[in-house]
């Protein structure tokens, strides 16, 4: 008898331990390619990293303050539940009439249009503004809770830099590198 073909992928087992760096790694990774997939106007999928990448980073926050992040989707509602005393970027978010409204709106394209379904009006140079000073914010308010010295660099493969950095505010060369366990190097 054969041996069954190996499905290329296994689950578990669960372990919170490092959910607080795994959360912001994965987030990050998620930005990098909504950044290339705007760019390359894959428009769905950009939404649907764009706001994967901001509720991972916003949950890693939830997990150095010990908690256990919700199991909800909606930005503003995870922005609003971290316990207290919030973040001070968090409560800009809150006060910021065009950054609610983004995330608010980036937390209903994450469900309500990937199935086509439902219409978008995409304005990619608008959303790369927007992701890009949110995603900066949240990966420095991370570092600054866990009072590392310098923000983490970020994993871009050479092949991805050229899209990244293209008309990037926020993000310069300095801030990327081709090392995948960048996020980590703060702790050696």
């Amino acid at each position: 008898m054969a041996d069954a073909p190996d499905p290329g992928l296994k689950i578990g087992p669960r372990d919170t331990t490092i959910a607080f760096i795994q959360q912001l790694t994965i987030g990050l990774h998620h930005y990098v390619l909504a950044r290339a997939a705007l760019h390359a106007s894959y428009n769905r999928p950009a939404l649907m990293l764009s706001q994967q990448a901001i509720e991972l980073l916003i949950k890693a926050i939830h997990r150095l303050e010990n908690e256990t992040p919700p199991n909800d989707h909606q930005l503003i509602r995870l922005i609003k539940n971290v316990k207290a005393p919030a973040p001070a970027y968090f409560e800009e978010i809150l006060a910021d009439g065009p950054k609610y409204e983004f995330l608010q709106l980036l937390s209903d394209a994450y469900l309500e249009p990937r199935y086509g379904e439902a219409g978008l009006e995409i304005r990619s140079g608008a959303i790369l503004q927007n992701l890009d000073e949110i995603v900066f914010c949240l990966r420095k308010t991370w570092a600054e809770k866990i009072k590392w010295t310098r923000t983490p660099q970020i994993y871009v493969p050479v092949w991805l830099r050229e899209p990244f950095l293209r008309d990037n505010r926020h993000f310069g060369s300095d801030d990327v590198t081709d090392n995948f366990m960048a996020v980590l190097l703060p702790l050696a």
